[in-house]
């Protein structure tokens, strides 16, 4: 083991400074909530720098105009563009460069302003500014076939809907390779062909809804002739459920709750398997690709805006188990990583609740701490986040009132092996080093004895040098007092 003074990399575990949100920026995480892995922010970052337009095009384009009024975020871009003319902004990003550091200190200071009356919105009107600039420079990209092709290797992330307009994207950018993904959503012939379709998709998804209430309608009225009327009350209630809660496993729980109540109440149990039967095939949602599309062209959406409106609900985000509505902390401790969409549908919910309509959930969270906890032990995360198992399952055990458990105990005993080897190790170097200390220190007193020793002899010559300077002086004295006696006898001599 080298007794170097300089820990080796594993005793250098306690200096890493690990924030609360760390966690979302594990690679390959698995979602708390469906299970399935997320996309790190940084992942999709670090495509859209590759295939957003340099920033010198960008600024030449216009795009960034709005930024002019700003003196010192304009010049810090301007230089950018001159001294890097093939990067894009991301790529400064990522480099945690000296311009990516006075961008943002730049736009800090404008935050600042703006909250003057307001301190307490600074950091929020600091991110909307930072992600405005960001979004500038990325509304015009490569074109559609370079950016199809860097955003392939993100295409198993997502599913449904999004999968389908990623995929029709692709065959859009075989079929227009040198346009640009903006310019071929607002072309004249896709328009008019997703419109076509949406409305149709709209017109068969009202028809198929109306079909399958009809359907309940008869059941119900087949056990209660009188019902009409509480009929058409609970439809509206049911589509205004399917209109307002995003989350499409919610929405069908709900609607099939409310449906259960009237029938408990009416003594109508027996239907209860029939009617969620006809509730199961109600389609979840009127959004199809064709929706997106269109939806695209009205709105204006650029380019950025069309990539990230496909990846972001699976963007990685750091999940409050305890929201922060309810004084839940910004710690490690009381988070997990979670889908954006996922998040979003949790809200502030107790999980409990969120529970009955994502049951898969308490499986999922144990899939994710295992996947951590591996990543753990095998040495891959260090620092604060070797306690994050132990203390999560605390926090949702606490807050779940048992509901959670998590299983730890392999992760346990593996750590806890782990754990005694690593202060065997230690202990073994610590005392090497104290070995080595004390040679040095024994070393150190013998060279101490022989420095006295011969300062000693030094003292001694020193004394010697003294005392015969001393009687050199005498000496020449003496000779001074002979030469002066001959002068005087010489003088005293007649000639």
């Amino acid at each position: 083991m080298n007794l170097s003074i300089t820990p080796s990399p594993q005793f250098q575990a306690r200096q890493v400074k690990v924030k609360y949100n760390d966690i979302k920026h594990i690679p390959n995480v698995p979602c708390a909530c469906c299970g399935k892995k997320v996309i790190l922010p940084e992942q999709l970052a670090k495509i859209l720098g590759a295939v957003s337009r340099p920033m010198a095009s960008i600024i030449k384009s216009g795009s960034m105009n709005g930024w002019e009024n700003n003196e010192t975020i304009w010049k810090i871009l301007q230089n950018f563009a001159q001294n890097n003319p093939k990067q894009s902004l991301t790529s400064l990003m990522i480099g945690n460069s000296d311009e990516y550091k006075q961008l943002s200190g730049a736009v800090s200071t404008l935050a600042e302003e703006r909250c003057k009356s307001t301190p307490e919105n600074t950091e929020a009107t600091r991110k909307t500014l930072f992600q405005s600039i960001i979004a500038n420079s990325r509304n015009k990209m490569r074109s559609s076939s370079v950016v199809m092709k860097r955003m392939a290797p993100l295409k198993s992330y997502i599913e449904g809907t999004k999968l389908e307009v990623f995929e029709q994207l692709e065959i859009y950018s075989q079929k227009y390779p040198r346009k640009t993904l903006t310019e071929i959503v607002n072309m004249e012939e896709i328009v008019k062909f997703h419109k076509m379709k949406d409305l149709l998709q709209r017109v068969e998804t009202k028809e198929q809804i109306d079909f399958h209430f009809s359907n309940i309608q008869k059941l119900i009225n087949s056990a209660n002739p009188q019902s009409q009327e509480v009929f058409d009350q609970l439809k509206e209630e049911a589509l205004d459920i399917f209109a307002v809660i995003s989350d499409p496993q919610m929405r069908m729980l709900k609607i099939k709750k409310l449906y259960q109540a009237f029938l408990k109440q009416n003594n109508c149990e027996k239907l209860t398997n029939k009617i969620n039967k006809e509730i199961d095939q109600i389609p979840l949602t009127y959004i199809t690709k064709d929706a997106f599309f269109v939806f695209a062209h009205n709105h204006d959406f650029d380019d950025n805006k069309i990539i990230t409106s496909i990846f972001n609900p699976v963007i990685s985000t750091f999940e409050h188990v305890i929201p922060q509505s309810k004084n839940g902390e910004d710690r490690m401790k009381n988070g997990l990583v979670m889908h954006k969409d996922c998040n979003r549908y949790r809200g502030n919910l107790p999980y409990e609740e969120f529970f009955e309509y994502h049951p898969e959930m308490p499986k999922n969270i144990q899939k994710q701490v295992n996947y951590i906890a591996r990543r753990i032990l095998e040495g891959k995360l260090i620092g604060a986040f070797r306690f994050w198992p132990m203390t999560i399952a605390k926090t949702l055990y606490q807050y779940t009132n048992g509901a959670i458990n998590l299983d730890l105990t392999r992760h346990c005993e593996k750590g806890l092996e782990d754990t005694e080897q690593r202060i065997q190790l230690r202990n073994d170097f610590i005392t090497q080093l104290k070995n080595d200390r004390n040679n040095k220190i024994s070393k150190k007193q013998e060279l101490q004895k022989q420095i006295e020793a011969l300062e000693a002899e030094m003292n001694g010559l020193g004394n010697v040098v003294k005392e015969l300077n001393s009687e050199n002086q005498n000496e020449k004295r003496l000779i001074s007092f002979y030469e002066s006696h001959i002068k005087a006898q010489k003088k005293s001599k007649p000639e």
